[in-house]
C-alpha cells in the first residue's frame, strides 16, 4: 500500500469515526421545547443570587434590557462597580426566602449546590420563574439570544442549547430584518391611521404580503392602496391627481 493510500484510508476512517461520534452525541442531547413570551422590561423585578462572573454577566444583560435588578451576595466581583448609578440594588447578605417573594424572575448564579437546591425548591413552591446558571436545564426558563433591527425585536434559542450558534444565527437574521425595516415602518404607519376604521383588518391583511412589499420597494405603496381603497385618500394625504394617475386618467 502506497503512502498516499495509507493517508487516504486514515482520513476515511477518521471521517467515519467523527460521523458516528456526532450521531451518538446528537442522540444524547435532549431537545427542549420553548414557549416564548415578551416581558415589559421596566415592570419586571429580577433577583440575581451571586456576585461572581455568572452573576455579573446576567446583571449586565438584564440592566441593558431595562429591568429592575437586585443582586444578592456576600462578596461581589469588582466589575460590579461599573453598575453604580444604573439603578441596580446591591444586597450584601446571605440568601433568605424573603428576598424572592416580590420578584418575578430569579437567577441562581452560585456554585453551592445545597443553597441552589434550597432556592429551586422555594421557587417551585412560590411558582417563580428561575434559571440556574450552572445548568440551564435545571431551571424553568432560559434567557434567549435577543437582538433587534430598528423596527423588529426577536428572541432565538437553539433547541439543544448552543449559545455560540444562537449568536451567529441571530446576526444573520438581523441583516435580513434591516432590509425590511422600511416596509415594517410603513405598515406600522398604516396600522396607526386606520386603527379606528371599520376596515382596519382588511387593510392590514392587504399590505401584509409579498405582492404589496414588491410595490412598496418600487415606491408605489400609497398609489396601490388608494387604487384598491379610494376611501384612504384623505387618510393618506394623497393628492387627487395621484389617485387619478393610478387609472391613467387626466
Amino acid at each position: 500500500m502506497s503512502g498516499d493510500n495509507r493517508k487516504d484510508f486514515s482520513f476515511k476512517e477518521l471521517s467515519s469515526n467523527l460521523t458516528n461520534s456526532k450521531d451518538e452525541s446528537n442522540s444524547s442531547l435532549e431537545t427542549l421545547d420553548f414557549s416564548f413570551i415578551s416581558l415589559i422590561s421596566n415592570k419586571i423585578r429580577v433577583l440575581i443570587v451571586g456576585g461572581g462572573e455568572a452573576g455579573y454577566i446576567k446583571t449586565k444583560s438584564f440592566i441593558a434590557k431595562g429591568c429592575n435588578v437586585w443582586v444578592l451576595a456576600t462578596r461581589f466581583d469588582e466589575r460590579f462597580d461599573e453598575f453604580h448609578g444604573n439603578g441596580i440594588n446591591i444586597i450584601k447578605d446571605t440568601y433568605k426566602e424573603s428576598y424572592i417573594l416580590d420578584k418575578h424572575l430569579i437567577v441562581i448564579a452560585i456554585e453551592e449546590c445545597d443553597i441552589t437546591k434550597i432556592i429551586q425548591k422555594q421557587c417551585e413552591n412560590l411558582s417563580k420563574l428561575y434559571v440556574t446558571c450552572h445548568n440551564f436545564r435545571d431551571g424553568n426558563f432560559v434567557v434567549p439570544m435577543q437582538l433587534s433591527s430598528k423596527e423588529v425585536a426577536f428572541a432565538l434559542n437553539v433547541k439543544k442549547g448552543n449559545p455560540s450558534i444562537s449568536r451567529y444565527m441571530a446576526g444573520s437574521i438581523v441583516k435580513s430584518l434591516n432590509e425590511l425595516d422600511g416596509f415594517v415602518d410603513f405598515a406600522n404607519y398604516i396600522r396607526k391611521i386606520v386603527k379606528e376604521e371599520t376596515f382596519k383588518k382588511e387593510i392590514l391583511k392587504f399590505i401584509s404580503n409579498e405582492d404589496f412589499e414588491f410595490y412598496f420597494d418600487k415606491g408605489y405603496s400609497r398609489q396601490i392602496l388608494v387604487m384598491f381603497y379610494p376611501r384612504l385618500i384623505n387618510l393618506l394625504g394623497v393628492e387627487l391627481i395621484e389617485y387619478e394617475n393610478c387609472y391613467k386618467e387626466k
